[in-house]
Formats: structure tokens, C-alpha cells, sequence
């Protein structure tokens, strides 16, 4: 499956991505890709996974504990729309 990530949530994982490198050690960075890679990995092979926002109306998958990932499945490409931590105001 194709994955494509919005413009808006490549810049939500640089982000949280430079979050990480200031104020965290790089294991802490690398186990967060790590887990990020592998929810991308599970979701385009399960297809739908997570709960369904309907404030957004996109599913949502928990990565860490702070992050959820929002994605919707079209045509056979998985979309990443959002990395939302959940520290943030509510989307919606």
C-alpha cells in the first residue's frame, strides 16, 4: 500500500521530531520512530485500525502514550493527515 503524508503532518513530525532532539536523549527519538514506523507498517497492512474520530472523521491509532496518528484509507493509498499530541487543544 502507498503511504502519503499531508503536508501538515510532516510538519507535526518535525515537530515533535526537534521536541525530542532539545529536550530528550536519541534513544528516546529512535524509539520513537521506531514505533512510529511500525504503526504506519500495521495500519496499511490491517487497513483499519484504531478508533474512529468522528470530529475529524479520520480513524485514529495510538503511537506512544503523547502521540495518536490520523489517517483515513482511500483508494488503496494510506493517507497520514495529522501526528496529534495529545497535549495539544482538542482537533475538531
Amino acid at each position: 500500500m502507498k503511504v502519503l503524508w499531508t503536508y501538515t503532518a510532516i510538519e507535526q513530525l518535525n515537530s515533535n521530531i526537534l521536541y525530542l532532539k532539545e529536550n530528550w536523549d536519541a534513544k528516546v527519538l529512535d524509539d520513537f520512530l521506531e514505533e512510529l514506523d511500525k504503526t504506519v507498517d500495521y495500519i496499511s497492512k490491517c487497513l483499519i485500525s484504531g478508533m474512529y474520530d468522528e470530529s475529524t472523521e479520520f480513524h485514529k491509532y495510538l503511537v506512544v502514550r503523547q502521540i495518536y496518528l490520523f489517517y483515513k484509507i482511500e483508494n488503496n493509498i494510506l493517507y497520514i493527515e495529522y501526528l496529534w499530541n495529545n497535549y495539544q487543544k482538542p482537533l475538531g
